[in-house]
Order: C-alpha cells, then structure tokens, then sequence
C-alpha cells in the first residue's frame, strides 16, 4: 500500500483502484528485448497535437523504440482467473 493510501486507510475513508489506461511501468533492465520486435518511431517524428502542426516533436532525439510481444492461452488464463482484481469503468 502507497503512503497515500495508507493515510487515507488510517482516516478510515474508503480506497478502490482507478482504472486509468496507463500501461504498466516496466524495468527495461529486465526485458529481453532481442527477442521481441521492434517497433520505431516514426521519422521524422510526427507531434500529438495539431496545435503542434509542422512543428518539432519536443526531445526527438530522446525517443526510444517500442517492442512488440505477443500473448498465448496460459497468459490468457491468469488474466481470465484474475479478472475480479481489476477494476472497473463506471459510466
């Protein structure tokens, strides 16, 4: 538990997870990339936002490549037995 969570644990006020669409955060340090496949941004890179139209992507030159992995039946059963955890969009 964070130590935000905690105080508010402690105040007895009530918790739940958010459900953001934020991938998780990965130590790359752990990853073996090689065996994945890569996937580059694209050149030259193209900015989010229109207000940015013809404009250069802030820190281009920082931008590291994405990789690829893929699932298969045995990650789809602990996702499936698991799925209680997650949490939930509220409309």
């Amino acid at each position: 538990c964070t130590a935000p969570a905690a105080t508010l644990a402690r105040l007895q006020l009530p918790l739940s997870r958010l459900k953001t669409g934020t991938p998780p955060r990965l130590d790359g340090t752990t990853i073996d990339f090689a065996s994945l496949e890569p996937q580059p941004s694209e050149e030259p890179p193209l900015p989010f936002s229109y207000m940015n139209e013809g404009g250069q992507v802030a820190q281009a030159s920082r931008l590291i490549s994405c990789h690829k992995t893929y699932t298969n039946a045995r990650t789809h059963a602990i996702v499936a037995a698991n799925a209680h955890q997650l949490p939930a969009y509220e409309s």
